[in-house]
């Protein structure tokens, strides 16, 4: 069976024909890069750390962007081969992780089981129990069970462990994660990133857990200034300001200017390119945010996919939101031009 990347003269030529709309082009062309870079037999890989490239991880948070912004027939086809990678090549008997040399980890798995919903398969319920043990008594997630500080909850995996177990979808739960996200947000009214640069990652995966949830909270996000924490340090972090602004429902004109400033730095591979935003957090170091001196390494997307997964799931939320003007073109809800290709 040819691999993903052998269908993009289809994509590409009809891409062409929908150049009309910057945001259907914008997101077209992130989708062909995407399904560019995934391997023949359905995962993708990206980053370079001490402990080596991340697959799983990588395959899971490309996968969903991707299966949550189009539905297509060849964004099916590659999705459902990057589940079916996930579900093959198990490195460990409950949960994934960053690679086979890691171990397993809460935010890898939750990635991998929203990856295996959103295509149609039903997780094991061996690995929704092995994800709920890193629950913590006040209700957080941490990424791994150790006794350090990367045992102890941390935001932005609560949010994404949230979600993939469904919680706060029932009345009976939903209180509980509404409290849960009250007492975990900051003063400046955004949520703290353990692994991340900035509190932008946190605060939009966050906002999502609570939309699901059917709340929204008080006050406007989002915060940004020149603070690291709270700055902009590339696309990836403009996407996730872009995708907080729209579901905080800000003004037309600021989502507007946000999402013409992210398409602009649109590569013309289709990619967004990466930026030093992954921070492996130092063991020892519970509040990376507000540490004096540098906390842990950052490390760069080098193949650009999360950042591109990223800015593509962000453009795909604006365009099922409200409409916004761009420019005098008209903004598409979805993307429903692409002819199938005939072997994928």
């Amino acid at each position: 069976m040819p691999s993903p990347a052998q269908c993009l003269p289809e994509i590409r030529t009809v891409m062409n024909r929908t150049d009309d709309a910057i945001l259907r082009g914008a997101m077209d062309r992130a989708i062909a890069y995407l399904l560019s870079r995934q391997a023949a037999d359905g995962h993708w890989e990206d980053y370079c750390l001490p402990v080596g490239s991340s697959d799983a991880w990588v395959t899971g948070y490309v996968g969903v962007a991707l299966a949550e912004s189009d539905d297509r027939m060849a964004v099916r086809r590659s999705t459902d081969a990057a589940a079916c990678w996930l579900e093959t090549r198990r490195p460990y008997p409950q949960g994934w992780g960053y690679n086979n040399r890691t171990g397993p980890d809460a935010d890898s798995s939750a990635f991998a089981l929203m990856l295996l919903q959103r295509t149609g398969k039903t997780p094991l319920p061996a690995d929704l129990d092995w994800l709920r043990r890193y629950r913590h008594a006040g209700g957080g997630f941490a990424t791994y069970l150790r006794d350090d500080a990367w045992g102890i909850p941390h935001s932005d995996v609560t949010a994404t462990a949230l979600l993939a177990l469904e919680a706060g979808t029932s009345d009976d739960a939903r209180q509980d994660v509404l409290d849960l996200i009250a007492r975990t947000r900051d003063a400046d009214g955004t949520w703290p990133s353990y692994w991340w640069r900035t509190c932008h990652y946190a605060t939009w995966w966050t906002l999502r857990l609570l939309r699901a949830a059917g709340a929204a909270p008080e006050g406007r996000v989002p915060v940004v200034d020149t603070i690291e924490q709270r700055a902009i340090h590339g696309a990836f972090d403009l996407a996730l300001v872009t995708g907080i602004a729209s579901l905080q429902q800000a003004s037309n004109t600021l989502i507007a200017t946000l999402v013409n400033e992210l398409t602009g730095l649109q590569r013309p591979d289709g990619a967004w390119t990466g930026s030093a935003h992954l921070r492996v957090t130092d063991p020892d170091c519970a509040r990376p945010w507000t540490a004096e001196v540098a906390c842990g390494h950052l490390y760069i997307d080098e193949d650009h996919l999360i950042s591109t997964a990223t800015a593509l799931r962000v453009l795909a939320q604006v365009g099922e939101s409200a409409s916004v003007p761009l420019g005098d073109r008209p903004l598409p809800s979805r993307l429903a031009t692409l002819r199938l290709p005939r072997a994928c």
